[in-house]
């Protein structure tokens, strides 16, 4: 199944002059599906969209989101768990120093 273009809600968007714009598709059979294709005339609007999107998403359609991805630090590499205190500062400095390690820097 083919998606709906972003383009085409831009179109109705910037053509018809509406602020939000929000283009629900569905295909019965096999090769169906359903998907959302969303605009915002402006960043305020397109925030909007995506609010509206994402309750439409999880609390009308039942749709999951997939994982978010691991949270990284500033070195690309994967952030550490939080302890109750906020985090661990010895690990904080192996984190760095196994950076600077792989860099060749140290």
């Amino acid at each position: 199944m083919k998606q709906i273009p972003e383009d085409a809600a831009k179109y109705i968007c910037q053509r018809l002059g509406y602020d939000v714009v929000i283009i629900y598709g569905r295909k019965d059979g096999n090769d169906g599906g359903e998907c959302l294709s969303y605009c915002g005339s402006n960043y305020k609007f397109k925030r909007m969209a995506d609010e509206m999107v994402g309750f439409l998403k999880s609390r009308v359609f039942g749709w999951s989101d997939p994982e978010p991805e691991p949270e990284q630090n500033m070195l690309g590499m994967p952030m550490l768990p939080e302890g109750p205190d906020g985090g661990d500062p010895d690990t904080g400095k192996r984190l760095i120093s196994t950076a600077l390690d792989k860099r060749g820097r140290r």
